[in-house]
């Protein structure tokens, strides 16, 4: 009797204790503090609740407030109403209703992604790779099972039920943008279809922003069967946003996708459409099914823009109006990851003058295209490609056409052909207005000009080596260029004939045939030859150039004086290592044409210069027409000059002479030689100077004076002696070498 009351004594301790545990776990105040003590621990984590009170039908939260690396979680109100006995007997989830209320996401003091600064990589750090253990089954583990359609991973582990759930909600970006969202869902259980949806709207209160709003809402429904499997989804959604340039229509997306049996194939449908009022304008259209017995999707889709559907976007973006049309198939294998798609696509574009004005007379342009490519395991496969472009009138622009099927083999990078002994691509363009070219150019103006080509591209078996021939040369042909109002080019017209062989580490290209006509009276001619060697180090480049051309009109613009038509010749040759330029050979001789005279200059280079040998300190190196002109001008017009001449030093008491006097005198004898001697008039300018000569204080202004009063003594001589001589023959060109021609004339006379 004894041991039962000691028993019974301590049995009733127990249930007592258990009760008053109990008690106080579901005390709201102990739940609190648990919650704060068990958190308060956590590194870089500051975490306050005001309220944490659950219990075995109800939870409630309130003031949950979570900061991490300047990002801050905040809810008003968490609350949930369900059954913790259904699952304790039956293992059923059981949520009546759930909701998330004042939910604040603020990203607005959230650290910026961090970058390596440049010039300084992370460290890599050292991996040793240990070989490969053989493969260990553990017993009694089964084998991964291959995929066996999307609705197999939908299954749900355990019976659900849920009454009504909601969510609602803000988010605060950097840059004054903010996002508002609210989502509900209710009758989401095995055996019925649930419901959900949702709202989320987005607001950039910055100015001059490209989208100021954009708002998205959509439902989906989700029905469960009564073994727990997912067997359809209907879903809808529609997106729409706000700002300059943007169109008032919004995009409706419609997708469903259904499995009716167990095990059974799968299909999925996607429509892409225009919402307008309440009627959708179809976009684009894609049906797939996957079938179980071999594993595989299967799908097609279908494009279709009609005219006026996309002429608000494409207006506010700057581009020209198009309708499309087309259609095509697709098959996928998951566990094989292969893959092939085959199709065609048709697309009217009008309104060419909005991208540039040149473009406006081509009217409408239709451009078409057809594919077929595969991918099986490494190797891609490019069965067939055509794209064409014609105008209204038929002509066509522009064709790209692939001659034969050809594989790439994305783990060796080596290409392959059917026919090795076959041309691989050929593309033609034919009178293409060069307005498409006016982005890359600006702020040059292209006012007019066309494209034409033919081009063959041919390759080796093996994918090592990859050509391209002329088939009919690259022509440009009426083409207008200006700077503002100033006309940089009138009329030319460019030929050349290009060929170009690539391999892995070397690339070897020439324009032959090479023919520039900027007017009747100014053309180049040539050829230019590069080879690029070291591809995958410091690429070396070894070029050669031969150019002559004769040049009338072209220089008027930019000179002082009017030398007259020139011929030249030139031919360089060298090799461009890195930032190192060694030059081997280079010659450039000019022919002056002046009356029935002829001069030629020849221009050489010391080994010095090609050797990359650099200008003297202080002294600015010319570039371009600067190069080629310095030193042949006459130097008393002060163009092109590689250095300020010194300021010469004052004299008290003097008048000086202006400091553009000298030059002026010096500007009026080279015009005034530029034609024939017969013409020249050089009493007027001998008076100029010798009042110039007259009002020179300093050194310098005598220096040039005297060399001024030379040249113009020279030209005395020559005028007289071509006179007396004017009767007789013509004499032999003398040579010249530029950079000495006005001090070398006493070699003339």
């Amino acid at each position: 009797m004894k041991a039962l009351k000691i028993s019974a004594f301590v049995l009733g301790g127990l249930t007592l204790l258990t009760v008053i545990a109990v008690a106080l776990a579901l005390n709201s105040g102990v739940q609190t503090w648990a919650v704060r003590k068990a958190l308060a621990g956590q590194p870089g984590l500051a975490l306050t609740v005001d309220r944490v009170s659950a219990g075995t039908s109800s939870a409630q939260i309130t003031g949950l407030r979570i900061e991490q690396d300047g990002t801050l979680l905040s809810a008003d109100e968490i609350t949930a109403a369900y059954s913790a006995w259904d699952y304790l007997t039956g293992g059923l989830i059981v949520v009546d209703s759930a909701a998330l209320k004042g939910l604040t996401l603020d990203l607005r003091s959230a650290p910026a992604a961090i970058t390596t600064p440049a010039g300084n990589p992370p460290a890599t750090p050292t991996t040793v790779t240990a070989p490969a253990a053989p493969a260990v089954t553990t017993p009694g583990t089964p084998p991964a099972q291959p995929f066996a359609g999307i609705f197999t991973l939908l299954q749900l582990p355990v019976d659900v039920r849920v009454g009504r759930v909601s969510a609602d909600g803000k988010a605060l970006l950097p840059g004054n943008q903010s996002a508002t969202f609210a989502v509900e869902g209710k009758d989401i259980a095995a055996g019925q279809s649930g419901e959900l949806s949702w709202k989320l709207d987005f607001t950039d209160a910055g100015t001059d922003v490209p989208v100021a709003s954009a708002q998205l809402t959509g439902t989906a429904t989700v029905r469960i069967t009564a073994d727990r499997r997912i067997d359809r989804i209907e879903l809808t959604t529609t997106a729409s946003a706000r700002g300059p340039g943007l169109p008032t229509d919004s995009v409706h997306v419609a997708l469903t996708a259904a499995q009716p049996a167990v095990a059974g194939n799968e299909s999925f449908q996607a429509r892409v459409g225009l919402l307008r009022g309440t009627a959708v304008e179809p976009l684009l259209a894609t049906d797939v099914d996957y079938l179980a017995t071999s594993r595989t999707f299967a799908g097609t889709w279908n494009v279709t823009i009609g005219a006026g559907q996309l002429d608000a976007l494409l207006s506010g973006l700057g581009l020209p109006d198009f309708t499309a049309r087309g259609a095509g198939k697709f098959t996928f294998e998951p566990t094989t990851g292969n893959l092939a798609t085959d199709g065609s696509l048709e697309a009217d574009v009008t309104n060419l003058g909005t991208v540039s004005p040149a473009l406006a007379p081509v009217g409408s342009l239709k451009v078409r295209t057809a594919f077929d490519a595969r991918l099986a395991g490494e190797v891609a496969r490019l069965e067939k490609l055509e794209l064409t472009a014609t105008d209204a009138n038929g002509r066509t622009l522009a064709e790209i056409t692939a001659l034969q099927p050809v594989s790439f083999n994305t783990r060796t990078q080596l290409v392959a052909l059917a026919n090795p002994n076959a041309p691989l691509a050929r593309v033609s363009v034919q009178a293409l207005p060069l307005a498409w070219a006016q982005s890359f150019i600006s702020p040059v103006v292209i006012d007019s000009g066309e494209l034409s080509l033919v081009l063959g591209v041919e390759a080796a078996a093996d994918g090592s080596r990859v050509a391209v021939r002329t088939v009919e040369p690259v022509t440009l042909r009426n083409v207008t260029l200006r700077d503002g109002e100033n006309r940089l080019v009138d009329q030319a017209s460019f030929t050349v004939s290009p060929r170009i062989d690539y391999t892995a580490d070397r690339v070897e290209a020439e324009l032959a045939g090479l023919a520039i006509v900027l007017s009747p009276a100014d053309r180049i001619e040539g050829t230019v030859t590069a080879q690029v060697a070291t591809l995958s180090t410091t690429p070396a480049v070894t070029f050669t150039t031969r150019l002559n051309g004769r040049l009338a009109d072209a220089f008027k613009p930019y000179l002082p004086l009017d030398p007259g038509p020139l011929t030249f010749a030139h031919e360089s040759a060298g090799t461009l290592a890195g930032n190192e330029l060694q030059l081997t050979t280079l010659a450039f001789t000019v022919n002056r044409e002046a009356g029935a005279a002829v001069t030629q200059a020849v221009a050489e280079v010391d080994e010095g210069a090609a050797a990359g040998g650099a200008a003297p300190a202080g002294v600015a190196e010319p570039q371009g027409m600067a190069r080629l002109l310095s030193g042949w001008l006459p130097r008393g017009t002060n163009m092109f000059d590689l250095s300020p001449p010194p300021a010469p030093p004052a004299v008290a008491g003097a008048a000086p002479v202006p400091a553009d006097e000298l030059a002026d005198v010096d500007l009026a004898l080279s015009l005034a030689v530029a034609g024939p001697s017969e013409d020249w008039n050089l009493e007027p300018i001998r008076d100029r100077l010798r009042l110039a000569a007259a009002r020179a204080t300093t050194g310098d202004e005598r220096t040039r004076a005297e060399a001024i009063d030379t040249r113009l003594a020279r030209f005395e001589a020559i005028q007289a002696r071509q006179l007396a001589l004017a009767s007789g023959p013509a004499g032999d060109p003398s040579p010249l070498r530029l950079g000495g021609m006005w001090s070398s004339l006493s070699e003339i006379g």
